[in-house]
């Protein structure tokens, strides 16, 4: 008599040629998953059966925490390899248990928490970077003048101030020189520390 198939492939991944043990992160990161109380099949979940990844671990390029690159700073960036969010800084869970920035955690390990009111500044502005020695401690003020000197120019903020004068609206404003309502508003409004980013367009802002 035939023996019948497993309904369940041992690894839920269905690959014959996994490596990863039943019942631990297919990021491979080595950590076990738990144990599913529900069936969802578009998300592997299956009540009963460990799932496939851990929490926060199901957009992992791989089992390494990061990736040595050089990304044109002078020092190499550490590159976060595990989960990504949506504005493109690495998360991670601390010691705590906590879901945070990798690169705040990283910090902290090596040099400790900031002072209040300071916050760490991308040197190398690679955001999924999180080499400890990329990071300035710096007040809110400056890490802003200093992401918006990064993408948003004179010349673009002379020319937001001109289809405003004009009578545009905001909306149009912005899709016409590819930049968020948000911006053309805080260039409108002076908001963001525009003084510190672009001293010579005191006057007015």
């Amino acid at each position: 008599m035939t023996p019948l198939k497993p309904i369940l492939p041992l690894c839920l991944c269905g690959d014959p040629l996994c490596t990863i043990p039943y019942g631990y992160c297919h990021c491979g990161c080595g950590g076990k998953t738990d144990i599913a109380t529900n069936t969802r099949l578009k998300s592997f979940r299956i009540e009963g059966v460990p799932y496939r990844f851990m929490h926060s671990h199901s957009r992992c390029k791989s089992g390494l925490t990061y990736q040595i690159e050089d990304r044109g700073y002078k020092t190499p960036c550490w590159i976060w390899q595990r989960h990504i969010n949506q504005n493109g800084y690495g998360m991670m869970r601390d010691e705590r248990g906590v879901l945070r920035s990798a690169y705040k955690v990283h910090y902290e390990r090596k040099y400790g928490k900031p002072p209040k009111g300071m916050q760490l500044d991308h040197l190398c502005r690679q955001r999924a970077c999180v080499n400890p020695d990329h990071f300035e401690q710096v007040t809110h003020a400056v890490n802003v003048a200093r992401g918006l000197s990064c993408t948003i120019t004179q010349d673009l903020i002379l020319e937001v101030k001109r289809l405003l004068s004009l009578g545009m609206t905001q909306i149009p404003v912005a899709k016409q020189l590819g930049i968020s309502q948000s911006a053309v508003s805080d260039i409108k409004l002076g908001r963001k520390d525009w003084r510190l980013t672009h001293p010579q367009l005191q006057e007015g802002v």
